[in-house]
């Protein structure tokens, strides 16, 4: 692939401008998303038709991400960013439930705090 400058770009300098999210979740699965380099993200849409990628195929594309990923789409208005989940393998709780827990804990001590006053 050739830059602006008509110098040929490596997948290595490629690599340097991708951009991971932050993890974030639902109940069962996590989910990020990988932000490509505009102009190789619509190539990459393109080469692949606009169908889903197999973790091979995304890893061919540059994609370093660890194993269990499931590529479920491309952002609709923006096609160089790759949209990924996988099962929570956490222990059972996601960071959002665990979040909940610790306020209703909070609720229920200050509710006792009340009662013994």
């Amino acid at each position: 692939m050739e830059g602006r400058d008509g110098k040929e770009i490596t997948l290595d300098d490629l690599r340097q401008q991708f951009h991971y999210s932050d993890k974030y979740y639902d109940e069962q699965n996590e989910y990020r998303h990988v932000t490509l380099p505009r102009e190789y993200g619509v190539y990459i849409y393109k080469q692949y038709g606009g169908k889903l990628l197999t973790e091979n195929e995304w890893r061919s594309v540059g994609i370093e991400m660890s194993k269990g990923w499931v590529h479920y789409g491309f952002s609709p208005s923006e096609p160089h960013i790759l949209l990924f989940y996988r099962k929570f393998t956490g222990n059972g709780v996601t960071p959002r439930v665990k979040q909940e827990q610790q306020y209703q804990k909070i609720i229920q001590e200050r509710e006792k705090r009340v009662q013994q006053l």
